[in-house]
């Protein structure tokens, strides 16, 4: 479903995760183990707004669970998604940059590595 053409199904489809996500740690883990990171971040770049932010709400909502996959995905999308000004914008509206401080000392290098692009891109014009 979250690679339907239809924007109708890929809102559904991304709030309904999200929802899924909320009511708990073993329904993020089962999200995990179905693949479900992967195509929530290509939605992360749709056209359709509504797309995008029931995307990055089921993303987010995912990324409370400790597993550092998530927390590589979360800073890909996020490196990907700060290169686009109004993108930067509700980056910073968010308060994400105490998070992405905070994901500088992770073990895994892809994290890092993803936050300091990130970061990269939020200051430069």
């Amino acid at each position: 479903m979250l690679s339907s053409p239809e924007e109708e199904v890929l809102e559904k489809a991304s709030y309904a995760i999200y929802t899924f996500a909320e009511k708990g740690e073993e329904n993020k883990a089962s999200l995990l183990g179905l693949g479900a990171l992967s195509p929530l971040c290509h939605l992360i770049n749709h056209e359709d707004k509504t797309v995008r932010r029931n995307a990055l709400m089921a993303l987010g909502s995912m990324a409370t669970n400790e597993e550092t996959v998530v927390h590589e995905f979360a800073t890909l999308c996020l490196a990907s998604l700060s290169v686009d000004f109004v993108a930067k914008v509700q980056i910073f509206e968010n308060q994400a940059l105490p998070s992405l401080i905070r994901l500088l000392s992770s073990p895994d290098p892809d994290v890092t590595k993803n936050t300091l692009e990130t970061a990269l891109n939020l200051v430069e014009v």
